[in-house]
C-alpha cells in the first residue's frame, strides 16, 4: 500500500535512539503538550497484546525541516532539547491503528515561531512484547514529518527515511 511504512523496522537496543520531525506549520501555534501518544498497526506484525517499553523522551524546536534530518542525530537538535519522560510505560497494543501507547508527559510549551518540533525518544532497555516477534506502528510518508534513528547507538548503523509515526499530541 503506498505511502504505508511495511518495512520491518529495526528492534531498538539499549542507547537505541529515534528521532522524528514535525513541520511547525502543523501547529496553528503555541501549545502546551502533556500528552503523546502512537497508533499500533492493524496490517503488520504479529496481533495484539501487551508491550513494556523503558525509555527517556524529550521535546525541542530544531531548524531540521521534514525529510531534512541528518544522520549525525546530534546536529539535528536544537538549542534546547527538554526532558519531558524517563521510565516504563506498559501498553495493552490492540493492533486496529488506535492510539493505544499513550505517555503522559511532563508540560512542554512548543511556539512554531521556534522551529519546527523534534521529538527524541532513547531506550533505556529493549521493548518487551507478548503479542509475538514483530511489533508495528502506523506510519506514512507524508510532507510534515519523517524521522532519523541509530537502533542500537551507533553512528553506524543511523538512517533517515520520509516515513514518520502516526502521532498523536494533547
Amino acid at each position: 500500500e503506498a505511502g504505508v511504512d511495511n518495512t520491518s523496522f529495526p528492534n531498538f537496543q539499549t542507547g537505541g535512539i529515534y528521532q522524528q520531525v514535525y513541520a511547525g506549520s502543523s501547529f496553528s501555534g503555541p501549545v502546551t503538550i502533556t500528552q503523546i501518544a502512537f497508533a499500533s498497526n492493524a496490517s503488520f506484525g504479529s496481533g495484539a497484546g501487551t508491550a513494556t517499553y523503558n525509555f527517556n523522551l524529550a521535546l525541542g524546536a530544531t531548524p531540521a525541516v521534514p525529510n531534512g534530518l541528518s544522520t549525525n542525530l546530534a546536529a539535528n537538535r536544537g538549542t534546547v532539547l527538554s526532558p519531558v519522560f524517563s521510565g516504563p510505560v506498559v501498553a495493552t497494543l490492540t493492533a486496529t491503528n488506535q492510539f493505544d501507547v499513550v505517555i503522559d508527559i511532563a508540560p512542554f510549551t512548543y511556539n512554531p515561531a521556534d522551529g519546527n518540533l523534534l521529538l527524541e525518544m532513547t531506550m533505556n532497555s529493549p521493548a518487551q512484547f507478548t503479542g509475538g516477534s514483530v511489533l508495528y506502528f502506523t506510519a506514512g510518508s507524508v510532507s510534515n514529518t519523517s524521522r532519523a534513528a541509530s537502533p542500537t547507538g551507533a553512528s553506524a548503523g543511523t538512517f533517515t527515511d520520509s516515513f514518520g509515526l502516526r502521532t498523536r499530541f494533547t
